[in-house]
């Protein structure tokens, strides 16, 4: 089994309902951050000593996965793009304005919460991967993060090969998603998860 998409949105762009949305259609199981926010601390572990520098590991990190979503696999699109050609590239994307307001009161505000001489290695990563590596500091700046997430997306649309490249809302739902991956569409709904309060009470728990 190999990786065959990956989903490279920001979290907060749909991710987990893109998450079970490609696991229904035959991709499964996908990986999301969440699977590491809820495993052992080993395998954050395992995700900073790439972000460190170590040389990764990939077949043993996506060992039984078909797909990957969100972070922490999004950072390394560039290395995974030279890992697994062709594979498929979902983008996920919304408003600026409302991914900064769903962000800023969901991730921004649950990995940055507790600090201490001791955080647990799941946030110790999100610390490191999240808010500094990706926001450079300041999520709390609305304008910086919002240009950063802008700036992801330009980059993501001029890195993809065009026809790796799938650009996706997920309240478009089914059709659009299943003709880009020539997949019949589901009878049932598109999933729509992981509200902001839904996230909120899960990260709570987990982490904080």
């Amino acid at each position: 089994m190999t990786l065959e998409v990956i989903g490279v949105g920001f979290g907060r762009t749909g991710t987990m309902s893109l998450k079970v949305a490609l696991e229904q259609l035959g991709y499964g199981p996908c990986y999301h951050m969440m699977d590491v926010m809820q495993g052992p601390s080993k395998i954050a572990d395992s995700w900073l000593r790439v972000l460190h520098g170590e040389p990764p590991e990939w077949e043993k990190i996506f060992h039984g996965y078909r797909a990957s979503v969100d972070w922490p696999a999004l950072y390394f699109l560039p290395e995974l793009l030279e890992k697994y050609p062709g594979i498929k590239v979902v983008l996920t994307e919304r408003d600026a304005e409302s991914w900064y307001q769903s962000a800023a009161g969901t991730i921004f505000r649950a990995i940055q919460t507790r600090q201490g001489n001791w955080v647990p290695k799941q946030q110790q990563l999100a610390l490191e991967l999240i808010i500094e590596k990706t926001f450079h500091n300041k999520a709390d700046d609305k304008k910086t993060a919002k240009e950063i997430y802008e700036a992801h997306i330009c980059w993501v649309k001029s890195t993809v090969p065009a026809k790796q490249l799938i650009c996706f809302n997920v309240r478009d739902g089914w059709p659009s998603l299943c003709q880009s991956l020539n997949k019949p569409v589901p009878l049932n709904a598109f999933p729509q998860l992981n509200t902001s309060s839904d996230f909120n009470a899960t990260f709570d728990e987990v982490v904080l």
